[in-house]
């Protein structure tokens, strides 16, 4: 009699660095970053193999951050960053077969209307771009029409998004 043992180990480390500049004349500027490291691995039963899953399709890519700066001067806020995951490997084949990784870049600017004009008093304009450079994740091989070809869990389908938000308080 074999005893299954299903186990599932995971490790890694996060990162997350903030730093706050001041400036007179200038306003502020926030620099930010997060970063995620991470190696996981799974054994179904004592029969079977370890299996890496981090870095493998469908799995979390070993590597994923985020990084940008807020600058804030008077009414007016702009933040770009830019996100990156990491690549992973098919590994459903035989054959294993890279997938590569993604970066895009979000960007947002908005403006607060000061109390100067009564009729705008109160108001504030978001305007925002997300993959702005309109960036697609890899494709992967799929053997059926209906599987979406790319890795699902990882990345996302959506082409640049912008828009608009114009918002009132009292």
């Amino acid at each position: 009699i074999v005893e299954s043992i299903p186990e599932l180990e995971s490790k890694g480390v996060d990162l997350d660095l903030n730093y706050r500049i001041e400036t007179a004349s200038l306003g502020s500027i926030t620099l930010s970053g997060n970063a995620s490291y991470i190696e996981s691995s799974q054994r179904l039963s004592a029969l079977q193999p370890e299996l890496d899953l981090a870095g493998t399709l469908f799995n979390p890519p070993h590597f994923r951050g985020r990084a940008g700066a807020s600058w804030h001067h008077d009414q007016i806020t702009v933040s770009p960053f830019v996100n990156y995951i990491g690549g992973v490997s098919d590994i459903r084949a035989t054959t294993s077969y890279p997938v590569g990784s993604m970066t895009t870049i979000d960007i947002t600017t908005r403006v607060e209307a000061g109390d100067s004009t009564p009729f705008l008093r109160g108001f504030s304009f978001t305007l925002r771009a997300q993959n702005l450079l309109n960036a697609r994740p890899a494709l992967i091989q799929t053997s059926q029409g209906y599987q979406a070809p790319y890795d699902s869990t990882n990345y996302s389908p959506w082409g640049r998004y912008v828009s608009l938000t114009i918002s009132k308080s009292w």
